[in-house]
């Protein structure tokens, strides 16, 4: 599997858990399933932007996770 197919299969894991809470998740919430979200969007933000940079991955924006949140 490449790395495009994998940000795909993470997008989808992502809205699937997203779908399950309120408008508050994952900052109002402290389980397992809110940190494994935030840990997932980050890794997924951070392969999106090695794919526009032809596979070199940067370090995560912090701004950046926050704005899409």
């Amino acid at each position: 599997m490449d790395l495009m197919a994998t940000v795909k299969i993470n997008r989808q894991i992502l809205k699937l858990i997203r779908a399950k809470y309120d408008e508050f998740f994952p900052g109002a919430y402290s389980s397992g399933e809110a940190h494994y979200y935030q840990r997932l969007k980050r890794d997924t933000i951070q392969a999106e932007e090695a794919l526009k940079h032809g596979g070199l991955s940067l370090p995560p924006d912090e701004d950046a996770e926050a704005g899409a949140q």
